[in-house]
């Protein structure tokens, strides 16, 4: 298991990756009610449900991040299936998605490459930033990312950096928090 995301209605979405990936779908009470993906994703990362409904799921093996309707329906596949992008380009390995109030999606491409790639609400891209490194605004694997009330974009980024990067929605280096908060 690797992600998890609860909808407006209470039920639970879980990305279960091994041995059959795809997502679980588990009642308030932990009684599990649905399962979908599992001939759609050969490794889903993480999951991130929005308010209308709709599910994001990077794949990190399929190089891919689908839209989905909560019931599994696929909407919207972003990138090449099975294929990694370009150096700089959406996606090789992606791993996580933040939706911005206006309708902009933020994805961290983190283990093939060193990004954050922003794209409109109908998933074009708008802007790519980082690059392998450990300056501000590089990257050793951004990891997960979200948005915070203020509009801030947060991103993980996971070791040898150890530390959190905050950006403004168009990229623009804010701040970091370093170190290893968690022995």
């Amino acid at each position: 298991l690797s992600g998890v995301g609860v909808s407006d209605d209470d039920r639970v979405f879980v990305v279960d990756r091994e041995p059959n990936p795809g997502i679980l779908v588990f009642n308030r009470d932990g009684h599990h009610i649905d399962s979908w993906g599992q001939d759609v994703f050969p490794l889903p990362h993480d999951i991130t449900l929005t308010p209308d409904g709709r599910a994001f799921v990077p794949d990190c093996r399929d190089h891919t991040v689908r839209i989905c309707t909560l019931e599994g329906e696929v909407l919207q596949t972003i990138g090449t299936p099975g294929e990694p992008g370009p150096p700089g380009q959406p996606f090789n390995m992606p791993t996580g998605v933040a939706v911005a109030p206006n309708g902009e999606f933020y994805v961290t491409d983190g283990y093939g490459q060193h990004h954050v790639h922003r794209f409109s609400p109908d998933g074009e891209l708008l802007q790519t930033w980082g690059k392998k490194g450990s300056d501000p605004g590089d990257y050793t694997l951004p990891h997960n990312i979200a948005i915070s009330s203020s509009g801030t974009v947060v991103v993980a980024d996971r070791e040898p950096n150890n530390r959190i990067q905050l950006f403004d929605v168009e990229g623009n280096f804010k701040s970091q928090w370093r170190g290893r908060l968690f022995p």
